[in-house]
């Protein structure tokens, strides 16, 4: 259920002493190598989310324990 061809991105994990879960990470367009700013990224089936800036950067913090499903998601791209 993942289907992202047109434009791909990279994520940083990154788990905090406060046990606090973060993911962050650019959106960036696979063909031009361009940040998508915009884009929708959440965790599937949760609450949790956040749209990318101008530079493609997003971040999500406090996410459930646990592995998750990572959606990203922008008008023009399929």
């Amino acid at each position: 259920m993942f289907r992202i061809p047109a434009f791909c991105f990279v994520i940083l994990f990154c788990v905090t002493a406060s046990a606090q879960r973060t993911i962050s990470g650019t959106v960036v367009d696979v063909s031009t190598g361009q940040p998508v700013a915009g884009a929708s990224v959440f965790i599937n089936n949760t609450s949790k989310g956040t749209v990318s800036d101008r530079n493609g950067l997003f971040q999500l913090a406090d996410l459930p324990e646990g592995q998750q499903e990572l959606i990203v998601s922008s008008v023009g791209y399929e």
